[in-house]
Order: structure tokens, then sequence, then C-alpha cells
């Protein structure tokens, strides 16, 4: 996103001490804006996708060094298998249900599914109900961080920006509980060691210009994974559900005009 500050993302500590993208406040904006009322914003779509991307890499790391072994079929075969045929992501009201869906998917829609035409084990990640934001402590939020011009340089308005606190469920399925049991332990090892990648960024298009909005996990050490499997009586299917928990930066346009005069730049902190 152009800035005529040059103003520009940078890395900063949070409170962890992991690093995160933010703005340095020497480099807000000076100009003034006549704005004409007309906001954007970034959607939350593109954290998601940039939530089941990570997840997607985590788990085409997955190696079976014994893949004849009795106990690693079924899970070479699930590391064989291409992202799309093992990962997937919505909102659905029970693991049960995922696979069902899955399966008349997979059967072209004929509403004959059958659960044997899902190659299992299989994840799918839904992000929870509800919008909230950051602790004020961690992240405040920045207003004017950067100027937003048109391809020819007039300005056309100011960017904002605060951060979402945001939780999502991963559910493995699977027919047996040691396979979906080291995929969780392969999911939740990322998550608490301190040498893993834990931030990343989404990509966005904002005032049609290509944007990056960063995102941290928090509260890695609290990680578990809790059964979402149905009674056995009912049902062989195994699920586990590992939840996850990210700060993610959301960003704003305030669409406008370059005024005559010009004001200080402000400080959030």
């Amino acid at each position: 996103m152009e800035n005529k500050n040059n103003a520009g993302r940078y890395v900063t500590q949070s409170n962890n001490g992991a690093a995160i993208p933010s703005y340095s406040n020497d480099d807000y904006s000076t100009n003034e804006v006549a704005f004409n009322g007309l906001l954007e914003v970034s959607h939350l779509t593109d954290i998601d996708n940039a939530i089941a991307n990570k997840i997607g890499a985590i788990i085409n790391r997955l190696h079976i060094s014994s893949p004849d072994h009795v106990r690693n079929k079924r899970l070479a075969l699930f590391a064989a298998r291409p992202i799309n045929e093992k990962l997937a992501m919505g909102e659905f009201e029970s693991p049960r249900r995922f696979l069902m869906t899955l399966s008349k998917q997979r059967s072209n829609n004929t509403g004959q599914a059958k659960t044997n035409n899902v190659q299992l084990p299989y994840l799918y990640v839904t992000r929870a109900p509800g919008i909230y934001f950051a602790e004020p402590e961690k992240y405040k939020d920045a207003s004017n961080i950067a100027d937003v011009c048109d391809s020819t340089g007039t300005l056309i308005g100011q960017l904002d920006q605060s951060v979402t606190a945001l939780t999502y469920q991963l559910n493995i399925v699977g027919w047996q509980n040691d396979n979906i049991d080291a995929i969780a332990m392969l999911i939740m090892s990322w998550l608490r060691h301190t040498h893993e990648d834990h931030t990343f960024t989404a990509k966005t298009v904002l005032g049609g210009i290509p944007y990056e909005l960063g995102i941290e996990v928090t509260d890695r050490h609290l990680v578990t994974a809790e059964s979402a499997s149905v009674s056995f009586e009912e049902d062989k299917l195994r699920a586990l559900s590992v939840t996850l928990t990210v700060d993610a930066e959301v960003a704003i346009i305030r669409y406008g005009s370059e005024s005559t005069a010009k004001i200080l730049a402000g400080s959030i902190l």
C-alpha cells in the first residue's frame, strides 16, 4: 500500500517475545484528509484462509519412517494425499455431519452419501462464532498509520488498524484413535515448541491494493486435544478437537481527499 510518508511495516516484540508485524509511531501520517464517510474493511475470510494454509503446511511435514508397520499404514496414506484431500474448512454440526457432507460431494451430489468413499483421517478447521478484539494492554488501535493513494499518487484516504482475537477449532476425524492421536500430536508439538514459527501473514486486497495482515498464535502452552467423538455404541467414528487462538490484524480505509492543512502525527502508546 503506497504511503507518501514512506511508512512501512517493521518487526516489534509482543508481550510473549514473539515477533509480529506492526508500524512505528514515527511513520504515522501527518497529512490531513477531508473524509467523505466511506469505509472499507479487510475480510476475516482472508485470515481464515491463512490459518488453513498454515495448518496445511504443518500437516504436510508429517513423515512416516516405517510406512509398512500395521499401525502406520493408514497414516502413511494420509501423509501421501494432497492437502485438498485431507484438510477442509467450514462449519459443521458434528464430525459425523462433516463426513456425510464430504461424502455427498464425493458422490457427485447424487444423495447417496457413503462414508466409505472418503479416505480418513481428515481434518477440518472452523472459526468459532463471535468477533473479539485483543486486550488493550497488548495492542492498541492504530489510526492514520498510512496514506492510501490511487495509481496517480493522489491521496484518497488513510488506513487504520486494530487487532482481533479469534478462536479456531481444528477437528481431526478418523476410524482409529492412534491415527488421530498422531496428527493431534503433530499440531500440538508445533504449537508448543518455541523454535517453531508462530507468526505469519494473511494476504488481502484493500483499496484495490494487495496488503498483508499480521497473525500471531497465542496461548500456545494451553493447547489441548478434546474428544469430539459421538458415543462408541452409536458410532465408531473417532474425533479430536484442538483449539487454536490467534491475534490477527484487521485494517480499515477511511476514504476522502487531501486537505491543504497538515496535522501532527499522533501516538497510540
